[in-house]
C-alpha cells in the first residue's frame, strides 16, 4: 500500500480507504511502486506452468516468489502463522515483520527484471563514444532512484531539527547541573518506573525517554535493567505508593529522585505532593520546560538514618516477588492501573530470594469477562477454587513458601473477553498481582 501521506492525491485517498479497516498494520510496511512491481512478477513467475526448461532469469524469479509467497502465507492474518500459534508455538509472533522479507525478495525481482532489460539495451547503444554506456547506465539507475525517492518519502520524514536542537540544549544545562548540584556517579532513582526495553509510552512521555539523563551527564540513573533482571526490585518496591517507597530507595542508596512529569495526567501534581510531605519541604529542580522535576533525597536519608528506620538492603534489592510466565501476555497500564491479560491457563513463579521457609501473603485482583466464572489458583500443586463475583475474584492468601521458586497457575473457564482489533485469548485479566512477606 502507499504510504499515509503519499504525494499523489490518488494515492493517499486509497490508503486512506484500506485505513478504515478493523484490522491494520503498523503503517510503515509499504513496498513502494517498485517493489510492488517486483512482487508482482516474481509471483506471476512462480505461477508459470514449466512446460518446458526455464531460462536462468526464469528460475531466479521463481525463487523469490517462493520465497515471497510462503511469508505472506505465513504472515497473513488467520494465515500459517496463527495455524502454528493454535499448535504451541505462539511465541513465533510479529509476522508483521515479515514484510521486510517479502520486500527483499521483491526488490530482488526488480534486480533481475532490469538484468535483463539491460541486456537487450545495451547491444543497441552506439560503441562511440566511449563513455555513452556507462552514462546511460548512471542515468537510468539515477532515474529508478528519484522515482523511488519520490514514492516512498515526504514531508513527514522531515524531523523538526530546530526543536530538537533546543531540547538537546535545554537537557544538556539541566542534567548538567544536576551533575554539579549531586556529584558524578551520584544515584538517582525515576519516576515513573518503566521496563527495558519495549515500556511502550507512558502519558505523554515517549518509551526510552528515561535515557537522556545518560545522554548528557555521569550521573548513576535508575532506569535501563533488563527486564526479568535485577532490576525487578523496582517495580516491587513501588507495589504500595511512593511513601513506602520511598526509604526503600534510600536503603538502595539513591540520593536523588527524578519525576519526569510528562508522564502523568495531572503532570505529577499528586506523586510530587507525596513524596514532599514525605521528605519534607523543598523546592525540586526543574527543567526550563517544567517537564522534569529533581527532588533531594540526602536530608531524608540522614533522618531515616539516624532513626535507624532505613530498610535491610538486601531484602529491597532481593524482595519475594511474583514473574510471570507461560500463558500471560504483556504488562499494560491504563489510568495508572498496571495489569496482564492471560488466556484460560497461565504460569507465574513467586521467588524467595531467602535461605529459609517465609510466610508471605499473594494479594490481588482477577478480573473475568463472565460475571460468575470459575477462577483455579494452583500454589506449588495445591489448589484453591474461587468464583466471581460480579467479573471480579479478589485474591488473599496467606502462604509458607519454601527458599527459591514456587509454581503458581491460573487457570479460569471464563469467556474470552471480545476487543475489536486484538486477536488474543483474553480471559483473565490480572491487576496488581503481589506477594508481602509477612513473617
Amino acid at each position: 500500500l502507499p504510504l499515509p501521506a503519499h504525494r499523489i492525491d490518488l494515492l493517499r485517498h486509497f490508503r486512506a480507504v484500506t485505513d478504515t479497516q478493523g484490522i491494520r498494520g503498523e503503517g510503515t510496511e509499504t513496498l513502494g511502486m517498485l517493489a510492488t512491481l517486483g512482487l508482482l512478477a516474481v509471483v506471476i513467475a512462480l505461477l508459470v506452468p514449466r512446460v518446458r526448461p526455464a531460462g536462468e532469469a526464469l528460475e531466479r524469479l521463481r525463487a523469490h516468489g517462493t520465497m515471497a509467497v510462503v511469508m505472506i502465507l505465513c504472515s497473513t492474518i488467520a494465515g500459517f502463522g496463527g495455524i502454528l500459534a493454535v499448535l504451541g508455538f505462539g511465541m513465533l509472533r510479529a509476522w508483521n515483520r515479515a514484510s521486510i522479507v517479502i520486500a527483499f525478495s521483491a526488490l530482488c525481482g526488480v534486480a533481475v527484471i532490469l538484468e535483463l532489460l539491460w541486456a537487450r539495451l545495451r547491444p543497441r547503444l552506439p560503441a562511440r563514444p566511449r563513455f555513452l554506456v556507462p552514462a546511460t547506465a548512471v542515468l537510468l539507475s539515477g532515474g529508478l532512484v528519484l522515482a523511488a525517492t519520490f514514492d516512498q518519502t515526504g514531508d513527514q520524514f522531515l524531523p523538526d531539527y530546530p526543536r530538537t536542537a533546543q531540547q538537546w540544549d535545554r537537557d544538556g544545562r539541566y542534567f548538567a547541573d544536576l551533575e554539579a548540584r549531586y556529584g558524578t556517579g551520584t544515584s538517582v532513582f525515576q519516576l515513573p518506573v518503566t521496563s527495558f526495553p519495549e515500556n511502550g509510552a507512558v502519558g505523554a512521555m515517549p518509551d526510552y525517554d528515561h535515557l537522556r539523563g545518560y545522554l548528557h551527564s555521569d550521573l548513576a540513573w535508575s532506569y535501563g535493567g533488563v527486564k526479568g533482571g535485577p532490576a525487578q526490585w523496582q517495580q516491587v518496591a513501588f507495589a504500595d505508593g511512593v511513601e513506602a517507597a520511598l526509604p526503600r530507595l534510600v536503603a538502595a542508596g539513591f540520593d536523588a529522585l527524578y519525576v519526569n512529569r510528562a508522564a502523568y495526567p495531572d503532570r505529577g501534581a499528586e506523586i510530587e505532593s507525596a513524596i514532599v510531605s514525605v521528605t519534607g519541604p523543598q523546592v525540586p529542580a526543574v527543567d526550563e520546560a517544567g517537564e522534569l522535576a529533581t527532588y533531594d533525597l540526602r536530608a531524608y536519608g540522614e533522618r531515616l538514618r539516624s532513626e535507624g528506620a532505613v530498610p535491610d538492603r538486601d531484602e529491597v534489592l532481593h524482595p519475594v516477588h511474583v514473574e510471570t510466565g507461560e500463558g500471560f501476555y504483556a504488562p499494560e497500564e491504563l489510568d495508572g492501573e498496571r495489569f496482564q491479560w492471560a488466556g484460560s491457563l497461565a504460569e507465574a513463579q513467586i521467588i524467595v530470594p531467602l535461605s529459609q521457609p517465609t510466610r508471605v501473603r499473594l494479594t490481588g485482583e482477577v478480573r473475568l469477562p463472565t460475571a460468575d466464572g470459575m477462577l483455579r489458583v494452583t500454589v506449588d500443586g495445591v489448589d484453591s477454587y474461587f468464583v466471581a463475583v460480579d467479573h471480579v475474584v479478589d485474591l488473599d492468601m496467606p502462604l509458607t513458601l519454601a527458599p527459591g521458586a514456587t509454581s503458581l497457575g491460573f487457570a479460569t473457564n471464563s469467556d474470552a473477553a471480545v476487543v475489536e482489533g486484538d486477536g488474543r485469548d483474553l480471559r483473565q485479566q490480572v491487576v496488581a498481582l503481589r506477594v508481602t512477606k509477612t513473617g
